[in-house]
């Protein structure tokens, strides 16, 4: 999965389930996500873009941070 200002929550989320902490710790306003239900609707719509935009965050300072965190549990996991 390629990484960008268009990725869809969903996608990183199903890709990479750990990364709903990740959110849920950035922002309040992704409390959202604790529902599975809003989860699943919210993030077939949301673009990091808009999670950016909602969460009132620098979009390129949280996809480096997705990635850093994607690349430190990937090697943690293959040890």
């Amino acid at each position: 999965m390629e990484l960008s200002p268009k990725t869809k929550i969903n996608e990183l989320l199903s890709g990479y389930p750990f990364l709903l902490e990740f959110f849920l710790g950035r922002s309040p306003k992704f409390k959202v996500l604790k529902n599975p239900l809003t989860r699943k609707t919210v993030g077939k719509l949301a673009t990091m873009t808009q999670v950016a935009s909602i969460g009132e965050l620098d979009l390129d300072q949280l996809l480096a941070d997705i990635a850093r965190l994607i690349v430190h549990i990937s090697a943690y996991i293959n040890g």
